[in-house]
């Protein structure tokens, strides 16, 4: 009798489990403005000011921006210059830059933190640079949260693809 309960209840556990993976987020590749990303379905396309890529889920965003070399002043290879030019135009030059390079993804980032109304954000900005254009990006969550999405975050930064 023992072994019967035990088996009906690793058979209930096994159905519950596979349910529930249905409903988990797929990973799902959003493109726009020469920029592509591998986030998961939970984003959705929105609408920002001064944003051509604009993502998000109930708890994290995404934010990206095309710049093309020629009318920013740069040149190719670069990237580090650009990189520091955002954050010193956002009051954010404090923020420590790093490379990230393992010879398949190569960008910049930075983490900062604001507070653009009531609550205050942690934000990882990734710089990537392309052919004809410099690539700012920004995911973002609530600070509280941060260190919670922080690994998924950088994992989602190393698909981002730029022309």
């Amino acid at each position: 009798m023992k072994k019967i309960k035990l088996i009906l209840f690793l058979g209930l556990l096994f159905m519950v489990g596979s349910l529930t993976s249905c409903f988990r987020a797929k990973p799902q590749e959003f493109s726009s403005h020469g920029m592509t990303v591998t986030l998961t379905s939970d984003f959705r396309v929105a609408t920002g000011e001064n944003v051509q890529f604009f993502l998000q889920t109930n708890k994290i965003g995404f934010a990206g921006n095309q710049e093309f070399k020629d009318q920013l002043g740069l040149s190719d290879h670069e990237l580090e210059r650009y990189t520091k030019a955002v954050l010193t135009a956002s009051n954010y030059q404090d923020a420590q830059i790093q490379n990230y390079d393992d010879g398949e993804n190569n960008f910049m980032y930075a983490y900062y933190t604001a507070s653009p109304n009531m609550f205050t954000y942690k934000y990882m900005l990734v710089t990537k640079e392309g052919q004809n254009a410099y690539y700012c990006l920004n995911f973002w969550t609530l600070e509280k949260d941060f260190d919670k999405y922080q690994d998924q975050i950088f994992e989602w930064a190393k698909t981002i693809k730029v022309e």
